[in-house]
């Protein structure tokens, strides 16, 4: 796919294979973003992962240029539950200019390795064979209710709340290997991460 900037370059969105960040021996497909000018000469060139640890099969494949010249681009990344069954994550990114993933302008990036805000949340290990942290830079505020949610949204589990603490940690052991979905509530938001739970 080949988008149009200005009347100096252009941007084409695809994919490219990069080494297993996995660690396996192979290559995976990576989404591919780069920008050149009229006589074809790179201006830069971007990787994208949609989660960087794991070995999916991650690809772009339309986009748009905004008048601000930032690009945002579509994707998906094949996966399978625990239970053998597949699936695709969609993912949506939004890169400036340059080609910078939030000031992040490194050759390939993951979507979560990026710098989080300071109301992001983060989950980890995840995968996770039963204990996982969550994590954000304030304390999560009075009321913070955590759940675990099976993928049609019944809820499975309510977990300890982390209200004024900025880290806690769980154990799900007791639970089915299978993806499942952490359900972070409080007064102000509600905010969904995907949990793969392994054994």
């Amino acid at each position: 796919v080949v988008n149009s900037n200005e009347s100096t370059d252009l941007v084409m969105i695809g994919y490219c294979r990069v080494n297993d960040p996995a660690g396996r021996p192979s290559t995976i497909p990576a989404g591919y973003i780069v920008k050149v000018d009229t006589s074809g000469n790179e201006i830069w060139s971007r990787k994208f992962l949609y989660e960087f640890k794991r070995g999916l099969e991650h690809y772009l494949y339309k986009g748009i240029t905004l008048n601000s010249g930032s690009i945002i681009a579509v994707g998906s990344a094949p996966d399978t539950f625990a239970t053998g069954l597949t699936y695709s994550h969609g993912w949506v990114l939004k890169i400036d200019k340059n080609g910078c993933l939030n000031n992040d302008c490194s050759d390939v990036l993951g979507l979560e390795d990026v710098q989080l805000s300071k109301d992001s949340v983060r989950l980890y290990p995840n995968p996770t064979s039963g204990k996982f942290t969550v994590q954000q830079e304030r304390p999560f505020p009075k009321g913070t209710q955590l759940s675990i949610l099976d993928m049609t949204g019944r809820k499975i589990q309510q977990l300890p709340s982390p209200e004024n603490r900025n880290l806690m940690e769980y154990d799900i052991s007791n639970l089915k290997p299978n993806l499942y979905i952490l359900q972070i509530q409080n007064n102000t938001s509600t905010k969904h991460i995907k949990l793969d739970l392994i054994k």
